[in-house]
């Protein structure tokens, strides 16, 4: 261990300290702090354009401004967006819009987010009490490196505005100061994630991921993305411990002249690590559990996505890496962070971020956080300091539980997500909560599955996607098992008027051989790279094309 890794791990848990303090006083006084942060929030921006014409400086209370404000969307903020592209002010905020983030959502299209000095805080006063309680809870954190993947690699198209449109670093998100000293302890540089090949992007990750032999923390989102880092560590072995050893880097194509000059900085010869990964690959390449565990023998924590459709990539990373903590990440998006790791259990609400608000799934009554119920489904609302107000987010989370007054979030899906062929208005996060149940029951091991609407041949329905293997293994025949499908699709009111009603028959099965599911993997990612990249269990076909006509139906 180089105590310069000791020391910068225990610098950032002590400057962590404190917006974990604020977070926790929070957690006790959740109504006051949200109250506090609206109203601070409003008099910052009675000024700009959007806070006149909404009566900002007359709103004296929360009560008020949601009967100032309506509920918003991404498109009401087009027209203003545009205006500030083209060179405006003082629109949606009264500080400065530094840059416009690029994200594309579940199921729209590209959109542009306002970033301020002041919403990049307010992702650190989330992002600075959950790595806090890292600290605090694996301790082996502070006496090594880790191994980060924040920002969506890729080439952004070019958008005519005078306010940049690009990805900062990813240690930015922490603050600038703290970033600097967070760099000290990231084996992977910000730079990686400019590299445009996917496949160059796969393998200089791989390099810097086993250049480290004091990792300790690998942290990703996509829980997909580190099985296929893994998959090309041992694709790629001989060439990697090459390049290792003589301080080169010779991806699968060529590097750019720009990519490569950013890389040049952190390329140095390792040979001794290298005779190591030698030793390692020559001992333990054909067990994959001893192989991992002896590149890196003091990985402590495992952080990425665990809820929704990303649970069932959990089987196998665990497979790959018993014994190490599988830690799941909160909710955040480009536009807000949502809820956090802070304590045992799932995350918490981040509640010193930004002012939410939830419309209830069932009833579509508009609750403030404190007024949350456990077991209950609720659409995400948010209001930043970048200069989006009662903006909907379109995620689905359910309320599992409270730390004090913070509501314990998981995320279950998209709104957006929803199929309607006759009325059945089927959402993703019931879909979802339907083939757990069904999973469940018959024990089926599939990590791959989908349902999708099929309104062909004069008979709409929906059909089960579902790996040929895992299909062979399980001891139900199909009638059983879409049966059983059936009667927990039949709890959502609509579908199940719409089957009594005649209108939709039955679901049924379809198999999927091992080449569909690398072409559904290939269409999903897009040719993008998987550090962020959401797998539905509701698809349309309309989003995959001709993928499912190569599929067999049982």
């Amino acid at each position: 261990m180089k105590p310069s890794y000791l020391i910068s791990n225990r610098i950032l848990s002590h400057v962590y300290k404190k917006s974990a303090v604020t977070l926790e006083y929070a957690s006790k006084n959740l109504a006051v702090t949200q109250e506090r942060y609206l109203m601070n929030l409003l008099r910052s921006n009675a000024d700009c354009y959007y806070g006149k014409i909404n009566g900002f400086n007359t709103t004296r209370s929360v009560n008020e401004f949601q009967k100032k404000v309506p509920v918003t969307s991404y498109e009401d903020y087009f027209p203003l967006l545009e205006r500030i592209m083209d060179g405006e002010k003082n629109i949606l905020t009264n500080q400065e819009i530094s840059r416009f983030a690029m994200t594309s959502g579940t199921a729209s299209d590209h959109k542009l987010i306002p970033y301020t000095k002041k919403l990049i805080k307010e992702f650190y006063s989330a992002l600075g009490p959950w790595m806090h309680y890292n600290y605090g809870r694996y301790n082996e954190l502070c006496r090594g490196t880790s191994f980060w993947v924040i920002t969506p690699a890729g080439d952004l198209p070019e958008i005519k505005s005078k306010v940049p449109v690009r990805f900062d670093e990813d240690s930015y998100y922490f603050g600038r100061l703290t970033g600097k000293i967070l760099k000290r302890v990231m084996v992977l540089p910000d730079s990686v994630s400019r590299i445009s090949d996917i496949e160059n992007y796969y393998y200089v990750a791989a390099y810097f991921l086993i250049s480290s032999s004091a990792l300790r923390l690998i942290s990703v989102w996509n829980p997909y993305l580190l099985t296929i880092l893994c998959d090309k560590i041992k694709k790629y072995r001989k060439e990697l411990i090459s390049d290792v050893k003589e301080g080169s880097i010779h991806p699968p194509s060529r590097l750019s002249e720009p990519e490569s000059r950013l890389l040049i900085p952190y390329i140095k010869a390792r040979p001794k690590q290298a005779a190591r990964l030698m030793e390692v690959f020559t001992h333990f390449q054909s067990d994959d559990r001893l192989l991992w565990a002896e590149l890196w023998p003091n990985l402590s924590l495992i952080s990425c996505w665990t809820d929704g459709w990303a649970g069932d990539f959990l089987p196998q990373i665990r497979q790959l890496f018993p014994g190490v903590p599988v830690q799941g990440k909160g909710l955040l998006a480009t536009e807000a962070i949502i809820s956090i790791p802070f304590t045992k259990g799932d995350p918490v609400l981040a509640a010193t971020s930004h002012f939410y608000e939830f419309i209830g799934l069932e009833r579509g009554d508009v609750l403030l956080a404190h007024q949350l119920k456990k077991d209950e489904y609720y659409e995400v609302v948010v209001t930043t300091g970048g200069g989006f107000y009662r903006y909907r987010l379109n995620d689905i989370i359910q309320v599992t539980g409270f730390y004090h007054d913070l509501p314990r979030i998981r995320f279950i899906g998209k709104t957006e997500l929803y199929s309607d062929i006759c009325g059945e208005k089927l959402h993703e996060y019931h879909v979802s909560k339907a083939l757990k149940s069904v999973f469940l029951k018959y024990k089926i091991p599939g990590q791959v599955h989908f349902l999708t609407p099929d309104a062909g041949e004069g008979a709409a329905r929906y059909l089960l996607y579902i790996s040929e293997k895992d299909y062979t293994e399980i001891s139900v025949d199909g009638g059983a098992l879409t049966a059983k499908l059936d009667l927990e699709l039949r709890a959502n009111f609509h579908y199940d008027y719409c089957r009594k009603l005649g209108q939709l028959q039955q679901p049924g099965v379809v198999l999927m051989h091992d080449q569909m599911i690398k072409e559904y993997f290939s269409k999903r990612l897009g040719g993008s790279k998987p550090g962020t990249v959401k797998f539905p269990k509701l698809e349309k076909r309309e989003n995959l094309g001709e993928l499912f006509t190569s599929a067999k139906a049982v």
